[in-house]
Formats: structure tokens, C-alpha cells, sequence
């Protein structure tokens, strides 16, 4: 033991150098050695890491700390002639322990500076691991210790602070001296409030089972404290636990328990080494007291030494478990194991305690345990039933001590007339009778659980019959469903032969009399109650209540047939078994519960067998010798004697009883065991067929439920003789009814007809027919007519055709089709050949082009019925019509080129849905067009439509290029006829219109025309109105340059304007010079108009060159009509015209009227102040989808425009009255004007009554076409998208770790990967990482590698993603920039090429193919999941919003759209990644194929067929 302070700072220096800590020279030293000083540098923060995960980890309570020092100061060393104190005193942000113990040795310091380094021995002291004072830190920062000369504190905060002392000095005003005192430094108020509950919370029984320590005090501040001393008795066995409370300026509360205290000593589990060396211990149980010596009845804690939990016991344990280090459960282990045994035995032993104590003796049981939650101690409530229930613990009615199974309670209300349990003919069974003293209703659920207490019985056949009515008077006063089992067992049934039973020990069934006056038959064995006892009202009461009844034919039949279930019975032979049956049939209607499918009765053999097996040959019945002459013994009757049993007055209903009952056979079985029987097939071998079906038919075999389709199968397949003596199976024969004779006689055949006796019975049929016998003229029957009439060299057409009517009347179309697919039936009539076709080269009608099919309706007009629904001919498809265009060789024959246009016609008959352009671009590979190559118009070649040609759509352009260009051989009106077929097919950029060029060169003098350049100038802000109000996304430079245009116009008049129009064909420019009629021409001063000198063409020009020339300068070419009528009406009309359409003026222009001034020439010019407005006007444009930067950013509301601007469709006829030159005799249609954004509900009508979802611009040409061909054309195009066969790129398994993106490489992309949605808020449950980002970077780089390797010009400038500048740390990636711009979808890709346009179309889009010629902008969304396709995914409200704004139409248009949302699904992270692409997903929300539900964004799977099945 240190004794001075220097000796005890020696060895807190030891302590911190032994820990590693560095002080004074050491430093410089290792300076020196730096690898030294890394290595103890890493040890250091292992150990600190160690301990603080110890200390935070071990215990889930703040206040363990508590228990820990309780259990410390219980463990400590005291002075003899001082009573061991512990005393807490809490004060603000502070803790400080006061202990009086001796006080702290080096020992010790080191100890409480260590980990599991305990100073503790096993015996005589709690603690045993050396780390209970670690849980400080749980609470504290700071511990500052003085015990002795040692004076020193723990900093959490410093290197090792928690096990390395730091010198220090106790605070003198805390310091106490004598004393071993902890200081600490709370962490936080929180903590400190938690621990004063807890101090308030302690239960008086920690001091219950310590050792040495018995005084405890918590002092609170402000005079608040709470005080628990223990103290027991001299002997031990009692012990008194007192608590005083006082809060606040509160009085001082007092409480006291005390406990009953029992203590066992136990030899120890020897083989545990955390108890080596320990060979005794002890366990102590305490069983708490009210005021007035009661069971208290609370749970109590059990204890290792300090409280551990309530495990729900009424009784304290305490015993030396072993614990884990948080001292929060006991472990489950040997030694504890064993201690359970003990505290078994304690308990046993306590109870004797408990017997001697006049207050407990009759009220222990309260302390028995009821319902234990599950735990370790959990089967202790068994164990202590069962130990006691064989232990003498309970006082029975003479007070002696008894084992609680020999034991029973009665009531009062059950006791004799003399007070004592009944059937007790002398005082010694009492002692088998618990004693009344014990409250049976306040204590039964304990008494009960010390096991089963039966009543007892005396000997009753020595008893009188006072005895006798008393006991049966109690007995039936009691709940019979709860005692019937004890009640049952009781010997208190005499029976007429001297012997007392019980009903439960009955061999045989008892009753109380015979009822009637049948014998009971031999074998069969009954009981009878003596007729003394059932005299007695309450006796017969009993028995009743026993379940004793009278013995009646019912009782008799019962127990024949429960005898017979037993199996066959053990009687004197047949005689005495037929006499059961006997007494079953004169009972019979009683009708027994038992059935009578239990009785065994002998056959002819007198061997014992079920009745339902044999034969009964009544009287008066020979044909079985007939019959079975060859094979007796195939038959088992009945014993003969079984039909002479009974008088002959009864024999005949006995007999019928018999059969009736036991399902005896009167003729020979059909059917047995699932098949035919051994009977009738032995009838089948040794008879011949006519013989077979006769016993057959007789039978009435088919009521037999025993049937099932393998008899049927079996019987159908038998060979019987048919009527011309041969051999068939039954099914393949026909029976001879008088329809099919007549049938037969008609078409002169004879068809195998089976051999009957009596055909005109009519059970033949009955019999027959589920046999497969032919009954009727059948499908079967015809087709054989059918065969002979192909054999025979002289066709009669009619005979075919009333053949083909009586086919159609069996209404049987699937074997009908079934014969004819196996056979060629269908007739071809013609005088000179006529022939036999299959049902596969026919359809009912064709088009007269179809070659390789026959139609039928030409042939046979008079069997639609026949052949359309009962064959299932069905019309020619369009498949068929691209099957023959496919599989046709064309050659130069000019006769083949008016079959491919007849084809070709042939299919705009049909729907051209989207599936027919599908099934159209088949012919995509195939070369079925005709072709002029260019040298020589006679010549004709065939090519694909993928092949280098021109489609001639304009008469003057196929003129000029014929025999110098390929030419489809298809005149202007054939190409315009065969649109819809030509487009499906992807020509219309190979039309001349399209192609062609024009230049113009103007030669001979020039001459200013000045009333026609008056009067087009005076037009001037009419026409610039029009440009404003269909041209609404023209810049406004451009609109005021085009206005200064056409107000500085000028007309000229020209000797000769020569016109170029060329083409370029295979690198090489193909030009024809001719004649022009116009050219118009922009300078600086204005537009230059050159008209032709001759007045002869120039009202020609006017007239048709003019206007057109003038729209397409506007840019509204497809409104030529419109801006003709302007040209040529007079100026107060335009300005009504325009209006009444609704076209508003040009900003600035106020109330100005259009021209009203003239110029020197006299023609009118614009005045100087409305010029001066035109050049500064400036039109709102409203948001083009061709400029991305108007795009709103994510997060904000889009703004986008779908061309939500207004526009009125002017009628021609209009136009006609207002303008003579328009002849109102053209097509009356509605005029849409070009370059107008239509919003999706926006409808325009022609006066055809043509309704369309969505408007589309159109040009003259297709203006003077149909407009109904304009819905017949794109009706329901589909706008989604399967990628079919995806690219392999390259994606390993290990995924990117976001935390350090730096140093892993992002996942280089191989196959197939997943992506998780963004900007998705709180997906479904089932939505696979929805906010992994992880998961979404590689999301994008799939879809960007592989749009990469679908997209030829497809880089990483179209990845517009924010995500994409995490991807530079790969090495592939090294030379992305990152995305600074606003971010409106993961990619923009601007298809100038057209090159995603043409992939949409190659994997399906057939929609997309309209988009060709002006390819959209497409907004791609990258959307992945790790699980399957079918999975659903996220959509920010955004993304959800900017779907909604770019949606298409409802019904394919015409019009292109500026701009595509697509979401590239990807799939699969962790099966094997996929894609999907849907184009247009809004679109597909709104029609269903996607579903959508709105959650903090829109969740969104796919439904039905769009599902993971359909993704390849």
C-alpha cells in the first residue's frame, strides 16, 4: 500500500508510460525514429477507438454507471468497526461518489487504468471482469479520483484520456477525507436529468443481496435525498428494507418491506472456468410481506447480487449467474443451467418455511408464478409445478401435510347431509380432501397449478341406499362439462349380474332396460343397470346424466353394425351372421347411425366377404348357367342359405331388402374397380358381339356411377360384327337408323352398320351413342359421301353442293375443319376440269389482283355459311396481298407491271392501321417496283424501295426527267392514287417535287410595270399580316425585312425568263432548261417581281404562278389559295377578309387603312408614318421548340408553346365569291395554314365532315386530293418503341462508390445497366433504388454508350445531364466537359440528320416515318431500376410536366413536331440488364399503356403488354 503522495505520482507515471504516452526527453527521442513513432502513434488510436467503443457499446443505459459503483462498493475492503456507506451526491452538470472504504492500493490504480485486468477474487466479491467502471464514460467527460494518497483524473478528451490517469487535484471543497471519492463531469444536462431519474427510480432491493454494504443515500440538493438501509434479523430470515424519500421542500415519506428470507447452499457446476476453483454456492430467495404478513403479490427482480430485471416472478431470486458484461440478461450457460436446478429445490424447501407461518400457511400458493414471457428463467414455472406436486406441501381436511395429486376440493354445496364428503363411509379418507381453509376462490388458479385434483370414491356396494340417493343428488348438482370425465370413472352402476362398473370401464354398452320385444341375435353383448337403482329418482337421474339409455331396436342395430366395423364377426358360422342381417332388416326403420356398408356376410364358399361384391341368383333367374358355362367360376354368389333365412311370408320383401340394400347383382356387372368387370369380359371372349350388346343393353349399365371415360374408351375400341360380316371396332361403326338408310339409298353407299338384335329398340341408341356410334348422318358420315363422289369420273355439281348444305346442318365446324384440312374437299367447278383444292389455297373474297389464292365467292355464292363459318374461309388479308407481292419474281413483261399496280390498288382496300404499315414495310428488301432507268422509256427494271429512283408526283417534273433519270414506271394520277402505299413505304423524299430544283435567268430588256407594282405594294401590310399570323416563331428581324420587302416591291416586265430545274442522281447533276413563267428576287432596295412581256401569259401567270411564288416568299407555301385571293381582291375586301379570319394587325400599325397615297406614276403608296410603324413593329413570337435555350430549367413550371396560337381555316367557297378568278368547283375542303403549332385538342373540319385531333399542314397538290384519305392514312398510329437485339457493352459487376468517386473508376459500360430515377421523391416500396445515386450515374452511362452506338453523330455533347460531371474520373471519359448549362432532360439531341428519326422508324415506329423530312428535337430522360422492366419508376412533377407539354396528338398528324420526350428505361441491374424506349411517355400516360400515380412526383410502370415480358 502507497503511503505518501510522491510514491503514489511514481506511479501514476508509470502507469502513463507503461500506456505509451510520451512526456518530457522522450520526445526528442523519438523524433529520432519515425517509423517508431507512427507505429505507436496507430496503436494509440486502436486502443483509444477500442475503449471508447467499449464504453459506449456495453450498455444501452446511460446510469449502468450506477450498479457499477454500487457493486464496487460492495466489493470493497472496509475498516471492521465501520459500517460500509455509499453515498451520491448529485449537483449541477456533476456527480460525486463518496465510499468509506480503506481506501485505494497500486493494485487497484492499475486496475481501474486497464481493461479486464480485475483485482477482484471469485469468491467474496461481485465484480469479476475489470471493466465496470468504463461505463462512466457513458455519461461523463471528465472523472477525477482521490482515494488515499492517489489523486488523479481521466480526460475522454485527451490521448487514451480513458485509461491513461492524468495527475490532478480533487477540488478541496468536494474533498472528504477517509473517503475513496469519484468527481464527474457530466456531458450534457440531458444526461444529468436521465441519471437524477434513474437515482429516484432505484429499487431498495439493490441492497437486498450484498454482501458487505447496507447503508445507501442520494442526495439531490436543495434537501432533496433519497435513503435505503437494509437490515436483517439475528437469524437471517428476515430481512427489513426501508426507504426514505424526501423531495423538495417536501416532508420526509417513509416505507418498509420485509422479506422472508431462504437460503440453500448447492454443490457448484465444477466444470465452469470463470468459477474455478469455486465448489459451493448459494441460492437465496425472498418472498415479500404486506403490512399484515400477506402475500404481497407484486413481481419481483431477480438478482446476481444487484437487481438484474422483473423476469414476472412474486418471489426475489438471487443467485450467482453468470452475466454478459452489460449485466442486462443472464447468460445461457452451464452453470446458470445448473443454478436453476437449485433454486427448484430452494423453493421446495422455502415452502416449508412458509407452512410454519400461521399467516402464510393457507395463502403461500400466491407466490406460485402465473404466465411467464419467454426467457431464460421462463421454465422455472414448470419445474416448481412439478416438484410440489409430489411434495408433501398442502394440508388436507384433517390438517395432516399431503402431496397436492393426492388431493381434492369439494365445495360445501357438495357435502353430505352430515357436512362431510359424500361416499366417506369412515373418517380416514379425509386426508384425501384439501383442507377448507384454503380460500378456493380467491386461490384456485395457484391451487390448480400444483396439478390435477381428482375426486375420490369410497367402496360404494358396502353403502346403504341413503348413501347411495345423497352421493347421486350431489353429483348431479355439479357442471357435468367440467367433472363428466371424473364423474365417469366412478363404479356407481350396478347391474343385474352383482357387479358395480363405472361407464368408462363398460366393455360392453349398458343400459337401462330392454324397450321392446325383439330378441337381441346372438354375438351381441348388452348390459343392464339393476332394477333396485333405477328406482330411485336421483340414481336414475345420474345414470341418465351418464349417458345411459334405454335399450331399444336402434341401440341393437348400432352395436350390430359398430360389431361388423370391427371387422368380420367372431359367431358360431353364416347362420348366426344372417340372423344380424335378419334383426338389421325387421329393424329397418329405426334406420341405424352406422351404415350398412360394415356388415361382413359368406358366399357360396362360406368365406366371409362385402355383400356389395357378390351375386344373388333369385328365384326363378337361369340365364347365369347360359352365360358363364365356360368360365363359372368368374361369379361369387351369396350363400344359398341367406335367401331361406326368413319365413316364406317374408322372403320376398327380405330378399328385396337384400339386394336393394347391400347392392347385390341380379345380372352380370359391366363395371368393377375402375374397368369392365372380369364377368362381362368373360361374356365379351366367350360370346359373340350380338350376344355381348344384348346383356349390355339389358344392364342399363350406363346408371352405374362407376363409369368413367377409360370404360367408354375401352368398350368403344371392342370389335364387334358388322352388318356385312366383318370386323370393326364399335366406334368406327354406324347404326342403322331409318335417316341414315334413306341417306344411304340417296348417295347409293353402304357404310359399315353394326349387327343388332331388334335395331328398332330404341335403348339401342341410348346405349350406343356415348360409345361413338354412329346415330346420324355426321360430319364423319358426309365426308365418306364426299370420298365417293371424288371417286366417281362425272362430277354432279349439285350432288356436291347439297352435300356441302347437310354439312353445315350437323353443326359440328371443328371436326368439319378438321377433315378438310386433312383433305382436299373443296370442289372447282368447270365443265372441262373441274378439280379438288385444300382449304389452304382458298379464301371466301379477294381483289381481282390476288393470283395465289382462289376465291370462293365467285364460285360458290350460294355456301357463304358453309365456308365462311363453318370452314372458317376468311376474306384475303393484306398480309396475303405482301405475301404474293413478296413472293412473286417479277420480270420485264409488261403484263407484270399491271399486276404489281393491281396489287398495289388492291391494297388501299384495306385498313392501312399501324399494323399495315408494319406488315407493308416487309416490302422494304423486296424488288416488286417497276422502274424506267433513265436510257430508255420502254425499258423496265425492278428495284426495291430502298432502291435509287424517282417517284414522279408532278406531271411537268416527270416530262422533263424522263429517260434521263430512274422514273417509277407509275403514271402522276397512279402515284397520287397510291399515296398512302407510297409513303408507308418511306418514298416521299424520293419525289420529284421534293428532289427537283428551279433557277431562273432573265434575259431581254426590263420594263417597270407600275400599276401592277401599285397595286401589289398597296397589298403589302395585308400580306405581312398573313406572315405574322402563320409564322408566328419568325424572328423579328426577319418579319421587319420582309415587310420593307414587299413595301419596296417593284413588278418588271421581261422579254424572256428562261427556267433551270435540276436534280442530283449519283454524284452527277441532272438539269432540263425551259420556258419560266415568274421569278421573284430580294435586293437591297426591295423585292423584284419579273413578270413575261406577253399579255397573253401574263394572266396566266397571275392567275396560277403568282400566288404560289408569293407563299412560299412568305413562307407559308401550303396557303397559296389564301394569299391569291389577297392578290386579286380589292383593298376594302382584303380588310374585311382579314378581319373576319381573325388576323390581327401589325403592332404599330393602329388604325392606318392598307395604302392610301400615290406615287408620281399614279399608284399608291403607304403613307410615311405607317412606313415608319412596319419598320419598327415588332411581333411576340411565341416559344419555337427549334430554340432549346426558351426551354425552362428543371424546377421550374415549362412554359413550352405546342403552338397554342390562333388560327381560322378559311372555306374556299369564301374565297370564290369574294374572288371570281377561284373556281368554287375544285374540292370543297378547310385550308390549313402551314407552320401553325395546333395544340393537342385543337380540331379543324372540312365541309366533307372530316374531324382530325390534330391538325397538319398541306400542301396544294395534297389539297386537291381527298381530304378523308387524311385520317384513313395515320389513324391510331402507335407511338412506343421496343428496342429489339441491344448492343453487348461492356459493364462490369463492381459498382461505383459515390464517397470517392475519384478513386474508382465509374462502371465501363458492356451490356445492359441500370439507372435510378432522379428527382424522384419518396418512391413506392417496391421501387428499386429510386434515389441511388449511384445507381443513376450508371444509368445515364449505359444509355449514353448506347445511344452512342445507335446514333451514328451521337457524342457527349448531347449529354446535358448535371450527373455527367461525375463521370470524368474515368479514364474514357477524361475529355468530357461537364454541363454548364440549364439542365432541361439527361440528353438533347438536336436530329438534323436524321439519324434517331430513321432508328425509331428501322425498330417499329411507323409514326416517326412522317418525321423524315424534318426531323424533331429530341428530349431524352434516362430512367433505370435494378429490378425488371415491369418495375415501376419515378418522375419528378417536372419531368411528369414536361411529358405533359411535348405530347403528340391523340391521333397521328400530318404536322411534325419541333420537339420528342423519350425516357430510355433501363432495366435489370441485377438479373441482367435491358432497355425499353418510350417515345412520347405522356402520351402513353394518358392512354393508359403507362400507368401513373401522383406521389410527391408520379410514380409510373408500364401496363399490360409493355410489361418485362415484352422487353428483349
Amino acid at each position: 500500500m502507497v503511503s505518501d503522495v510522491h510514491a503514489a505520482e511514481e506511479v501514476i507515471k508509470r502507469i502513463r508510460k507503461g500506456h505509451g504516452i510520451i512526456e518530457g526527453d522522450l520526445i526528442e527521442e523519438l523524433k529520432a525514429h519515425p517509423n517508431l513513432a507512427n507505429a505507436l502513434k496507430e496503436l494509440h488510436v486502436n486502443l483509444r477507438n477500442s475503449v471508447k467503443l467499449l464504453s459506449e457499446e456495453l450498455n444501452t443505459k446511460d446510469a449502468h454507471c450506477v450498479l457499477e459503483m454500487v457493486q464496487n462498493a460492495d466489493d470493497n475492503f472496509y475498516d471492521p468497526s465501520i459500517q460500509p456507506k455509499l453515498h451520491f451526491h448529485l449537483q449541477p452538470m456533476k456527480l460525486r461518489v463518496d465510499c468509506n472504504e480503506k481506501g485505494f492500493s497500486e493494485a487497484n490504480v492499475k486496475a481501474i487504468c486497464s481493461i479486464g485486468q480485475s483485482t477482484k477474487p471469485l469468491e467474496g466479491c461481485i465484480g469479476e471482469k475489470g471493466i465496470g467502471f468504463k461505463s462512466c464514460w457513458k455519461i461523463a467527460n471528465i472523472v477525477t479520483i482521490s482515494s488515499g494518497p492517489y489523486s488523479f483524473k481521466f480526460d475522454k478528451s485527451k490521448d487514451l484520456g480513458m485509461i491513461a490517469p492524468i495527475p490532478a487535484v480533487f477540488p478541496s471543497h468536494q474533498h472528504l477525507k477517509g473517503y475513496t471519492q469519484f468527481l464527474l463531469e457530466l456531458q450534457t444536462q440531458e444526461k444529468a436529468e436521465h441519471l437524477k431519474k434513474e437515482f429516484k427510480n432505484l429499487p431498495p432491493t439493490l441492497l437486498m443481496f450484498l454482501r458487505r454494504l447496507r447503508h445507501l443515500r442520494i442526495d439531490f440538493g436543495d434537501n432533496a435525498y433519497k435513503e435505503i438501509h437494509c437490515e436483517p434479523n439475528q437469524d437471517g430470515d428476515l430481512l427489513h428494507l426501508t426507504t426514505k424519500n424526501k423531495e423538495e421542500y417536501g416532508m420526509e415519506l417513509t416505507t418498509k418491506v420485509s422479506y422472508i428470507v431462504a437460503k440453500y447452499k448447492m454443490r457448484a457446476y465444477d466444470r465452469e472456468p470463470k468459477r474455478e476453483g469455486v465448489s459451493e454456492t448459494e441460492i437465496v430467495l425472498g418472498f415479500p410481506m404486506s403490512a399484515n404478513d400477506e402475500p404481497l403479490g407484486t413481481t419481483q427482480s431477480a438478482h446476481a447480487f444487484l437487481p438484474l430485471r422483473d423476469y414476472g416472478f412474486k418471489f426475489m431470486i438471487q443467485a450467482d449467474f453468470l452475466l454478459p458484461a452489460s449485466r442486462e440478461d443472464i447468460l445461457r450457460c452451464p452453470w446458470n443451467q445448473h443454478l436453476l436446478s437449485g433454486i427448484t429445490t430452494a423453493f421446495c424447501l422455502a415452502v416449508k418455511k412458509l407452512n410454519e407461518k400461521a399467516s402464510l400457511r393457507y395463502t403461500w400458493t400466491r407466490y406460485l408464478p402465473d404466465l411467464l414471457p419467454h426467457s431464460f428463467l421462463s421454465p422455472l414455472a414448470h419445474t416448481l409445478e412439478e416438484a410440489l406436486n409430489t411434495a408433501k406441501v398442502l394440508y388436507s381436511w384433517i390438517n395432516s401435510l399431503e402431496e397436492p395429486r393426492l388431493l381434492a376440493y369439494i365445495s360445501s354445496r357438495y357435502l353430505d347431509r352430515k357436512g362431510y364428503p359424500p361416499m366417506m363411509p369412515d373418517q380416514s379418507h379425509l386426508r384425501h380432501y384439501l383442507c377448507p381453509k384454503y380460500s378456493w376462490t380467491a386461490d384456485q388458479n395457484s391451487l390448480r397449478k400444483l396439478g390435477y385434483i381428482p375426486l375420490r370414491t369410497a367402496h360404494t356396494n358396502d353403502a346403504d341406499q341413503e348413501w347411495h340417493e345423497d352421493v347421486a343428488k350431489a353429483l348431479n348438482t355439479i357442471s357435468y362439462n367440467r367433472w363428466s370425465t371424473q364423474i365417469s370413472r366412478l363404479p356407481l352402476v350396478p347391474l343385474r349380474d352383482g357387479r358395480w362398473i363405472s361407464t368408462a370401464s363398460a366393455k360392453e354398452a349398458v343400459f337401462l332396460d330392454h324397450s321392446d320385444e325383439m330378441s337381441t341375435p346372438a354375438g351381441i353383448d348388452i348390459q343392464l343397470v339393476h332394477a333396485s337403482a333405477t328406482a330411485n329418482p336421483e340414481r336414475l337421474n345420474l345414470y341418465k346424466n351418464l349417458g345411459i339409455r334405454n335399450c331399444s331396436c336402434y341401440e341393437v342395430s348400432n352395436l350390430i353394425l359398430k360389431k361388423h366395423q370391427a371387422g368380420y364377426p367372431s359367431v358360431d358360422g353364416y347362420k348366426d351372421a344372417a340372423m344380424h342381417l335378419v334383426y338389421l332388416f325387421r329393424a329397418r326403420a329405426t334406420k341405424p347411425v352406422l351404415p350398412y356398408s360394415h356388415i361382413w356376410v359368406c358366399d357360396q364358399a362360406k368365406r366371409w366377404t362385402k355383400p356389395q361384391d357378390l351375386y344373388i341368383e333369385l328365384p326363378g333367374q337361369n340365364f347365369f348357367a347360359d352365360l358363364f358355362l365356360k368360365d363359372p367360376d368368374c361369379l361369387t354368389f351369396i350363400h344359398p342359405n341367406y335367401l331361406k333365412v326368413v319365413p316364406k311370408k317374408e322372403r320376398a320383401s327380405w330378399l328385396d331388402w337384400l339386394v336393394k340394400t347391400f347392392s347385390l347383382s341380379t345380372t352380370p356387372r359391366i363395371v368393377e374397380q375402375g374397368g369392365l368387370s372380369r364377368a362381362f369380359k368373360s361374356i365379351i371372349k366367350h360370346h359373340d358381339s350380338v350376344t355381348w350388346l344384348n346383356v349390355l343393353r339389358d344392364s342399363k349399365w350406363r346408371c352405374n356411377p362407376l363409369i368413367n371415360n377409360a370404360i367408354y374408351k375401352e368398350l368403344a375400341g371392342t370389335k364387334v360384327t358388322c352388318v356385312d360380316e366383318v370386323l370393326r371396332r364399335l366406334d368406327e361403326t354406324v347404326f342403322p337408323t331409318p335417316e341414315l338408310l334413306r341417306v344411304c339409298a340417296k348417295f347409293d353407299i353402304q357404310p359399315p352398320f353394326i349387327k343388332v338384335d331388334k335395331p328398332e329398340d330404341s335403348d339401342w341408341m341410348y346405349l350406343l351413342e356415348p360409345l361413338e356410334v354412329g346415330m346420324t348422318a355426321t360430319v364423319d358420315f358426309y365426308i365418306q359421301v364426299l370420298r365417293r363422289i371424288k371417286e366417281t369420273k362425272q362430277i354432279d355439281k349439285d350432288q356436291v353442293l347439297k352435300v356441302y348444305q347437310a354439312l353445315v346442318e350437323c353443326n359440328n365446324s371443328s371436326a368439319l375443319r378438321k377433315a378438310f384440312l386433312q383433305e382436299d374437299f373443296i370442289l372447282i367447278w368447270s365443265l372441262d376440269s373441274p378439280r379438288w383444292i385444300g382449304i389452304s389455297a382458298c379464301v371466301w373474297n379477294a381483289p381481282p389482283g390476288l393470283r395465289r389464292k382462289i376465291a370462293l365467292s365467285h364460285i360458290w355464292p350460294e355456301c357463304e355459311k358453309f365456308y365462311q363459318v363453318s370452314l372458317g374461309v376468311k376474306n384475303a388479308t393484306l398480309e396475303m396481298v405482301v405475301e404474293e407481292i413478296k413472293r412473286t419474281l417479277w420480270g420485264s413483261d409488261t403484263g407484270d407491271v399491271k399486276i404489281i399496280k393491281s396489287l398495289f390498288t388492291t391494297l388501299l382496300e384495306f385498313e392501312l392501321d399501324y399494323s399495315a404499315g408494319v406488315k407493308i414495310g416487309e416490302l422494304w428488301s423486296t424488288a416488286c417496283l417497276p422502274m424506267q432507268n433513265g436510257i430508255s422509256s420502254s425499258q423496265v427494271s425492278w428495284t426495291n424501295p430502298n432502291g435509287r429512283f424517282f417517284v414522279p408526283d408532278r406531271q411537268y417534273l416527270c416530262d422533263s426527267f424522263t429517260g434521263k433519270v430512274p422514273i417509277l414506271d407509275f403514271s402522276v394520277d397512279e402515284v397520287h392514287k397510291l399515296y398512302k402505299i407510297f409513303d408507308l413505304l418511306n418514298l416521299r423524299s424520293k419525289h420529284l417535287s421534293n428532289i427537283v430544283k428551279e433557277e431562273y435567268d432573265i434575259s431581254g430588256a426590263k420594263e417597270l410595270d407600275s400599276k401592277l407594282t401599285a397595286n401589289f405594294r398597296s397589298k403589302a401590310i395585308a400580306l405581312a399580316r398573313c406572315a405574322q399570323h402563320w409564322r408566328p416563331n419568325q424572328t423579328k428581324k426577319d418579319a421587319l425585312e420582309r415587310q420593307t420587302e414587299l413595301l419596296g416591291l417593284k413588278v418588271l416586265r421581261v422579254a424572256k425568263i428562261t427556267r433551270r430545274r435540276y436534280l442530283i442522281h449519283q454524284g452527277q447533276t441532272i438539269s432540263v432548261e425551259s420556258d419560266g413563267e415568274l421569278q421573284l428576287a430580294s435586293f437591297a432596295d426591295g423585292l423584284s417581281i419579273y413578270l413575261p412581256a406577253e399579255e397573253a401569259r401574263l394572266q396566266l401567270v397571275n392567275q396560277l404562278y403568282l400566288p404560289t411564288e408569293f407563299a412560299k416568299f412568305l413562307g407559308i407555301s401550303d396557303l397559296s389559295l389564301f394569299i391569291g385571293a389577297i392578290l386579286h381582291s380589292s383593298l376594302d375586301v382584303i380588310d374585311t377578309l382579314l378581319d373576319h379570319e381573325g388576323i390581327p394587325k401589325i403592332q404599330g400599325q393602329g388604325g392606318v387603312s392598307i395604302g392610301c397615297l400615290s406615287t408620281a406614276e399614279g399608284t399608291k403608296q403607304p403613307l410615311e408614318g405607317q412606313h415608319t410603324a412596319l419598320k419598327t413593329a415588332t411581333a411576340q413570337p411565341s416559344v419555337s421548340l427549334s430554340d432549346s435555350k426558351t426551354l425552362p430549367q428543371k424546377g421550374a413550371k415549362p412554359t413550352i408553346n405546342h403552338g397554342q396560337t390562333s388560327r381560322t381555316p378559311v372555306s374556299i367557297n369564301r374565297l370564290a365569291r369574294t374572288n371570281p378568278a377561284i373556281d368554287p368547283s375544285g374540292p370543297i375542303l378547310e385550308l390549313q395554314m402551314a407552320n401553325i403549332k395546333i395544340s393537342n385538342d385543337t380540331t379543324f373540319t372540312t365541309e366533307a365532315g372530316i374531324h382530325s385531333s390534330a391538325a397538319a399542314p398541306l400542301s396544294s397538290e395534297l389539297m386537291a386530293r381527298n381530304i378523308k384519305s387524311v385520317k384513313e392514312r395515320f389513324q391510331e398510329m402507335q407511338t412506343n418503341l421496343k428496342i429489339k437485339g441491344s448492343k453487348s457493352i461492356e459493364f462490369p459487376a463492381e459498382a461505383v462508390s459515390l464517397s470517392d468517386t475519384a478513386k474508382h473508376k465509374p462502371p465501363k459500360l458492356k451490356g445492359k445497366q441500370s439507372k435510378a430515377t432522379k428527382n424522384a421523391p419518396h418512391p413506392q416500396p417496391n421501387v428499386a433504388a429510386a434515389k441511388d445515386f449511384e445507381t443513376g450515374l450508371s444509368g445515364e452511362q449505359f444509355a449514353f454508350e448506347y445511344l452512342k452506338t445507335a446514333i451514328p453523330d451521337f457524342t457527349d455533347a448531347h449529354w446535358t445531364s448535371n450527373l455527367k460531371a461525375f463521370t470524368t474520373a474515368h479514364p474514357d471519359y477524361h475529355g468530357f466537359d461537364a454541363h454548364d448549362g440549364p439542365e432541361i432532360s439527361d440528353f438533347v439531341y438536336e436530329d438534323k440528320l436524321g439519324h434517331f428519326t430513321k432508328f425509331l422508324v428501322d425498330h417499329g415506329h411507323a409514326q416517326a416515318a412522317a418525321w423524315l423530312a424534318r426531323p424533331p428535337t429530341y428530349y431524352l430522360e434516362a430512367k433505370a431500376t435494378t429490378e425488371g422492366c415491369s418495375a415501376p419508376f419515378c418522375m419528378s412533377n417536372w419531368q411528369a410536366e414536361l411529358a405533359q407539354t411535348l405530347m403528340l396528338p391523340s391521333q397521328p398528324s400530318l404536322e411534325v413536331p419541333q420537339a420528342v420526350y423519350v425516357i430510355v428505361r433501363v432495366f435489370g441491374l441485377k438479373t441482367g440488364p435491358g432497355v425499353v424506349v418510350y417515345v412520347d411517355p405522356g402520351r402513353m400516360m394518358a392512354d393508359g399503356r403507362l400507368c401513373s400515380t401522383p406521389k410527391d412526383g408520379t410514380v409510373v410502370w408500364p401496363a399490360g403488354r409493355f410489361g418485362e415480358a415484352d422487353a428483349r
